[in-house]
């Protein structure tokens, strides 16, 4: 009789007559099953980004007359209208001395057809770049194709040449745009679910998972010196790897009407990025937290399961799992509660919402505040630009401003990745608009 007894999670023995023992066919069976998917997307990683500066965030598929900027050097090796995804030694390994794929020469690395990008401070970029198989998706791949960082990094302002290594000082990183859900313990209908923070946000993955479009986006922050700047992407697919690089330059203003003036003078349209289908970025999939304390335009504290009232024209309503806020008029001089959705649970480590804004916006100078229970976070937004302290940030308040354009955008959309120790689905986010 042929006994198995589990070694680990993969193998398992069975018993020979004799007393020796073997391996089960079967869990050999599932375990090379699992290398056969996995090891070749360890092994074969690559990617790039294509363009500086595209149109629509979380799009379907590239679109080159979407694109306003382009990478360093991408006339000459990855041109606009060439095969998305199909330039493969554009995709780079940094080594000392070399952290981009080309050396930097301004006047010579950037055409008219593929021109520098000009960011203002505050404008939401939008990156696109090719998927190139790695994309946890059970839909058509697996849920272990790993993502381990994707981050922005900017040189010194109007700096003549390339820093010498990719984690060097000279570079200061301005976005953390977090790590895709991947792994054992991820649900599987999570890796079939777009918009995905990190590098495998492509909705349409699985019907070409070499050449796929992906996106990403981050904002050019608020107090960012303006000047001229060289760009570093980074991504790290293997953990313990060193990143992926791509390196662009691009002139930072201080306003969108100086941004708009630059395209203008070039042709392009200054229209800013927007979402694919009209419709929010992220929607949650279920939302799971309540927001629990409620702070009254009066200035009290309302705490409890479900807790009803209305003060100067605004009601709120907190049920278990679910905040509903209906913001009446908004005065100066108050705190008003906001609407928000939030999913703490996308994946592990992280989740996504949106705050809605009141209609119309309060008179006079305004914010939007939001408290986390801790201020071990990534917190990053689209549809508004942060404000707050280095020291209110640390303790978990963000302050977020509209302007320009931003104030046709009625929500602000929101990713969160959660560090150690700090579990949101047991406290308390607090979201609420203070005008003055």
């Amino acid at each position: 009789k042929r006994t198995c007894t589990p070694i680990d999670r993969y193998l398992d023995v069975w018993t020979l007559p004799d007393g020796s023992s073997s391996l089960c066919r079967y869990k050999m069976r599932g375990l090379a099953a699992l290398l056969a998917a996995v090891l070749p997307a360890l092994a074969a990683a690559h990617s790039w980004i294509t363009c500086t500066d595209y149109l629509e965030m979380n799009g379907e598929y590239w679109d080159h007359r979407l694109c306003r900027a382009f990478p360093r050097s991408a006339y000459r090796m990855c041109p606009r209208t060439a095969t998305f995804g199909s330039h493969d030694t554009y995709s780079y390994f940094p080594s000392p001395g070399a952290v981009c794929r080309t050396a930097r020469n301004d006047a010579t690395e950037y055409t008219a057809d593929h021109p520098m990008a000009t960011y203002y401070q505050g404008q939401t970029v939008v990156l696109a770049h090719p998927t190139k198989n790695h994309v946890a998706d059970v839909q058509c791949t697996n849920k272990y194709i790993p993502d381990n960082g994707n981050w922005i990094d900017v040189g010194p302002v109007n700096g003549a040449t390339d820093p010498a290594l990719f984690d060097g000082p000279e570079w200061t990183q301005i976005a953390d745009m977090g790590v895709a859900p991947v792994g054992y313990e991820i649900p599987d209908a999570v890796t079939s679910t777009y918009p995905k923070p990190g590098f495998q946000n492509a909705p349409k993955f699985c019907e070409n998972m070499d050449k796929s479009l992906g996106t990403y986006n981050f904002t050019i922050p608020s107090n960012l010196t303006p000047g001229r700047y060289t760009f570093l992407w980074k991504w790290i697919f293997n953990a313990g790897n060193d990143p992926y690089t791509s390196c662009w330059e691009a002139d930072v203003v201080a306003t969108k009407a100086e941004r708009d003036a630059v395209y203008t003078s070039m042709g392009l349209t200054t229209e800013d990025s927007w979402y694919f289908g009209n419709t929010a970025p992220v929607t949650s999939i279920v939302p799971v937290i309540s927001q629990g304390t409620t702070t009254t335009t009066a200035g009290t504290t309302t705490t409890g399961a479900t807790t009803t009232g209305a003060t100067a024209g605004t009601t709120t309503t907190t049920t278990p799992h679910v905040t509903t806020t209906t913001p009446g008029n908004v005065i100066p001089g108050n705190i008003i509660p906001l609407s928000f959705s939030f999913n703490t649970n996308a994946w592990p480590g992280g989740g996504q919402g949106y705050l809605q804004l009141p209609n119309p916006r309060p008179s006079g100078n305004w914010y939007v505040e939001v408290k986390f229970p801790c201020g071990n976070i990534n917190f990053q937004i689209w549809h508004g630009n942060f404000v707050q302290t280095p020291q209110e940030q640390a303790q978990g308040i963000y302050k977020i401003t509209q302007t320009g354009w931003q104030l046709d955008k009625h929500d602000i959309g929101f990713n969160v990745h959660m560090q150690a120790g700090c579990f949101m689905e047991e406290n308390q986010v607090i979201a609420q608009i203070v005008s003055n």
